[in-house]
């Protein structure tokens, strides 16, 4: 990646300077992740939805937003 750019979200990067080798996600689940954007919720929202935050299932994630 060129200088002053950042990594895609939810890339995996290696390398100096840093490139992004992968995608951890596929895009309609990255998608999600950033339209959910779990990470901004009321620590007890999370609390309270930490098995859907934790668990591979994308739709109870989105269910629980």
């Amino acid at each position: 990646m060129p200088f002053g750019r950042a990594a895609p979200p939810f890339a995996a990067v290696a390398g100096n300077p840093a490139r992004a080798v992968r995608a951890r996600f596929d895009p309609m689940t990255a998608a999600t992740l950033l339209r959910t954007a779990w990470w901004n919720w009321p620590a007890e929202k999370i609390v309270r939805n930490v098995a859907a935050i934790m668990g591979a299932d994308i739709a109870a994630l989105e269910n629980a937003a």
